[in-house]
């Protein structure tokens, strides 16, 4: 009898704990949340088909013929995660999988991410805090009382007052040309009380990154890797900065599209990642929300964009991280140039209608059959056979090799050498300041003259595809296509004995009004030859250094200072200093603004840090 007894005890409990469980089952929601994931994609994403997270593959596969039917939006990838898996993951050639791509502006809402961790780390006290205030030791010019209450959340809701121009945003380009970025950006005048109307503003963005740096003691590229990228494996980031070596706040982030959708996926489950809340559910929500309601119904919250069923991070020319909490859905698309309206047709033609069921689906082994084909046809080249190429022209001959030193202009281009390679290709080398290539300041592109067009390194070593021709007997056209960007440019080369006139035309029509510029050939005999930098025994010696950020994998420098033969020489460059780098001096005209390095040529006092007695230098003539 006792026997009998222990058995009903234990077959109640049993009953009982099995009841909560399912009461517990019965209580989750259908969506696959953070706290039931099986997974986390920190070491990478895992894979499944369509089906299997209630997905239509053969919808997903008409989707990706609606992309490539589309004659404005350049597509560079897709990449949709359902449940925290991959259903689809195409790229079209020539960008590949694993290649970092610029995201523009969806730069602005992982800047809205870090403000949110800082504000947890108690970095930052308040959104309300004034904007003047993480900037104590700043002159401002026009002050008044409506830059003095403009706050942090006026800076993410894109609500400053400032009295700029956005669309097209030239006070951005006048920001870049500017010596000091967040400086410029404070001086801009008030048009309006801030709080009161939405004005897009890159350069507001800019300010959030000096803000995170300003707070926190770290660069913001630092201070993500450590409390961002590193917890979620995100792990090959570009970030370029300005003079100041203050990472972009507005764009030029550079990451993979798989990490793109980490940082979507990190939205999804509320800011926690594996064990670890990386940034507050209550930020996340905030940051979501609309601060900011358009006539459309869309708005704008801490730097996203918000909808009735979705939000997304935008970039310029087909860049987004679109996330859906209710179908449990990550979108991470890259391009080279958009419309809008094609992505929402996108979304609400395709995506979202092949969400079918929170259930799996039966298996469907000639949709997935399909689908898969698809993806694999986007990424075999679709270009043109070689074409025969007529013999090139004399001048080709002629130039070749030949560097011409080019006249000051507004991009930072230097000089520009073509440099036959056979008679189907050739090589385009240009030099710059680094100051409207992010830092970079020497490019090599290869130029396919059979219509092949060839790929090479190009701004932060991201590939870029090049093609061109002899149109005539003097001038040369090549198309140069960023492929991890959505920048194209059509470069002319004119020759005329000892000149060459350069015509860039971007073909995104992102600059506008870009002058022709006139270069010289350079005399190599009028410089002076480059030695090892030492000074001669015993001589006065000062040092100069260049005091931009050094350039560090994932952490490019900005300003290179120009070497020249001789002093306020425009056109004959002996060679650069570089970010970082230090030079002895061992002259001075007369003034002692220009100053004879020891290894040869002529650096301006005033465009570094000089330590010692300028004066104390001999007078060379």
């Amino acid at each position: 009898m006792k026997t009998y007894c222990l058995i009903a005890f234990v077959i109640v409990i049993v009953l009982a704990i099995a009841l909560l469980v399912l009461a517990a089952s019965c209580g989750s929601s259908e969506r696959t949340t953070a706290d039931s994931s099986a997974y986390w994609p920190t070491d990478g994403w895992q894979t499944s088909t369509p089906e299997e997270q209630g997905m239509d593959s053969e919808m997903l596969a008409k989707a990706l013929d609606f992309l490539q039917e589309q004659d404005d939006y350049e597509i560079h990838s897709l990449l949709i995660i359902r449940n925290g898996y991959i259903v689809t993951d195409a790229y079209f050639y020539p960008f590949a999988e694993g290649t970092m791509h610029n995201i523009f502006s969806v730069t602005k809402s992982v800047m809205a991410t870090l403000i949110g961790i800082a504000l947890d780390q108690g970095h930052i006290e308040s959104v309300e805090q004034p904007v003047l205030g993480f900037f104590p030791e700043s002159k401002v010019a026009n002050m008044d009382a409506k830059k003095e209450a403009m706050t942090l959340e006026d800076l993410l809701t894109m609500r400053t007052g400032f009295d700029f121009i956005s669309m097209p945003e030239i006070s951005v380009r006048e920001m870049t040309f500017s010596p000091d970025w967040i400086q410029f950006t404070l001086d801009l005048p008030m048009l309006e009380a801030p709080g009161d109307n939405f004005a897009y503003c890159s350069s507001g963005s800019h300010l959030l990154s000096a803000i995170i740096q300003e707070t926190t003691g770290m660069s913001t590229l630092d201070f993500a890797g450590k409390h961002l990228f590193d917890p979620l494996g995100i792990t090959s980031v570009i970030w370029p900065s300005d003079p100041q070596g203050i990472n972009h706040g507005w764009s030029d982030l550079h990451i993979t599209p798989h990490d793109m959708a980490k940082v979507g996926y990190l939205y999804l489950n509320d800011g926690l990642w594996e064990d670890k809340q990386v940034v507050s559910a209550e930020w996340l929500a905030t940051s979501t929300t609309s601060h900011v309601t358009f006539t459309d119904g869309d708005g704008y919250g801490y730097q996203w964009w918000t909808s009735p069923d979705y939000y997304s991070a935008i970039g310029r020319g087909g860049q987004y991280i679109i996330i859906s909490p209710n179908k449990d859905m990550v979108v991470a698309l890259t391009g080279g140039g958009s419309y809008p309206e094609r992505v929402r047709d996108l979304l609400s033609s395709y995506l979202f209608p092949a969400v079918k069921s929170a259930a799996p689906l039966p298996s469907n082994p000639g949709g997935n059959a399909l689908l898969e084909s698809k993806i694999e046809q986007l990424t075999e080249p679709s270009q043109a056979e070689p074409e025969p190429v007529a013999p090139l022209p004399a001048i080709a001959h002629e130039i070749s090799g030949k560097t011409y030193q080019l006249d000051a202009n507004p991009f930072g281009l230097l000089s520009v050498t073509l440099t036959s390679q056979g008679q189907d290709e050739a090589l385009l080398r240009v030099t710059t300041t680094g100051y409207l290539t992010l830092g970079d300041t020497e490019f090599e592109w290869l130029i396919g003259l059979d219509n092949v067009a060839r790929i090479a390194p190009g701004v932060l070593d991201m590939p870029v595809a090049a093609k061109g021709a002899w149109e005539t007997n003097s001038f040369f056209s090549a198309r140069i296509d960023e492929i991890c960007s959505y920048h194209a440019w059509q470069v002319g080369l004119h020759f005329e004995e000892d000149r060459v006139i350069c015509r860039i035309q971007d073909l995104e029509d992102t600059v506008t009004k870009i002058p022709s510029i006139t270069g010289l050939l350079q005399d190599d005999s009028d410089i002076i030859p480059t030695g090892s930098g030492d000074s001669p025994e015993g001589a006065t010696t000062v040092k100069v250094t260049n005091p931009s950020p050094p350039k560090t994998p994932g952490k490019p420098g900005w300003w290179v200072i120009p070497i020249r033969s001789g002093p306020g020489s425009d056109f004959d460059l002996v060679r650069f200093l570089d970010p970082g780098d230090t030079a002895l001096a061992v002259g001075r005209n007369e003034t002692g603004d220009w100053l004879l390095l020891g290894g040869g040529g002529w650096i301006a006092a005033w465009a570094g840090i000089v330590e010692g007695d300028i004066d104390a230098l001999p007078v060379v003539k």
